[in-house]
């Protein structure tokens, strides 16, 4: 990207994110604070009318120091993601985003929308309600913040391995408030997601579909559903017995190696599909949701 590059103190950002005062000429070809500067502030070139934005905030070491101060001692350019992105130097040169065509937003693939809200209602003590669902629990979903990193970095693998293995690290943090769903029980959902969001879509068999899925999440899981023919039936009454079935042979197995907590888990989600052909039939799920959020 065409950006110029300015080394910054903290006392110098505000002024500079609110345009009030002309930057100095430079245009630095190595990115590093090693001069003692806080922020190095990348900013688009002069338009037509002599104007430049703010494209990205490249952090340091002190980052720490340097949020304690923005959010103390200036309020008005607090938080700094309202002017521009804002990044770890270090991720910026490994992740090589100076080579980027451009700072741009990649689609949203309709997977992720559906995978927060699977997790907003694994990671709350609810019914299972959908409209009764507070919809800023979403932003405090793990899932949101891979699925923000794909639409942020689009076709970047490296930054979407990265969210997770930061994620992992927060996950084991022991003053991290301890969730219903752990980051190592939605890597596999994320994974399986990370291929489908590139498969394009056509006509297929809905059952097909399901189970080839399941099997790339957990092959116990697979073999749990495909054990059940009731499933697989025309009528819904008899599907929603072959549910029934599923529910106690992963309570009676859970425990043992036959299936396991994270074979059972997805085997139940993905036998609710199978009720309702393409539905959630997300009521089926309440009584074992409890016992089983994720």
């Amino acid at each position: 990207m065409n950006l110029n590059w300015y080394k910054l103190d903290r006392q110098e950002l505000p002024q500079a994110l609110m345009g009030e005062t002309p930057l100095p000429g430079g245009n630095p070809s190595e990115l590093t604070l090693a001069d003692g500067s806080d922020v190095v502030l990348g900013m688009s070139p002069l338009d037509q009318n002599g104007t430049s934005v703010a494209a990205v905030a490249l952090l340091g070491n002190r980052r720490a120091e340097l949020f304690s101060w923005v959010s103390t001692y200036a309020e008005e350019i607090f938080p700094l993601t309202q002017f521009c992105r804002v990044c770890f130097i270090e991720d910026w040169i490994e992740l090589d985003l100076q080579g980027m065509a451009n700072l741009s937003i990649g689609r949203i693939h309709p997977i992720w929308p559906s995978i927060v809200l699977g997790e907003m209602l694994g990671q709350s003590d609810s019914t299972g309600e959908v409209a009764g669902t507070p919809l800023a629990r979403a932003t405090a979903c793990f899932s949101f913040a891979l699925a923000r990193t794909t639409i942020l970095y689009p076709g970047l693998e490296k930054a979407e391995y990265k969210c997770i293995e930061r994620m992992e690290k927060v996950g084991r943090e022991p003053r991290f408030a301890r969730r219903n769903i752990t980051v190592d029980a939605l890597k596999r959902v994320w994974q399986v997601a990370l291929i489908l969001q590139k498969v394009p879509r056509g006509p297929s068999n809905l059952v097909d579909e399901i189970a080839q899925i399941v099997a790339a999440v957990n092959g116990k899981a697979a073999k749990l559903l495909t054990a059940n023919r009731l499933l697989m039936s025309d009528s819904a009454e008899d599907r929603v017995v072959g549910f029934d079935e599923v529910v106690d042979a992963f309570v009676d197995m859970r425990d043992s190696d036959v299936v396991g907590r994270d074979g059972g888990a997805v085997a139940l989600a993905a036998a609710a599909l199978l009720v309702g052909r393409g539905t959630s039939h997300i009521q089926l799920l309440a009584p074992a949701a409890k016992l089983f959020p994720e």
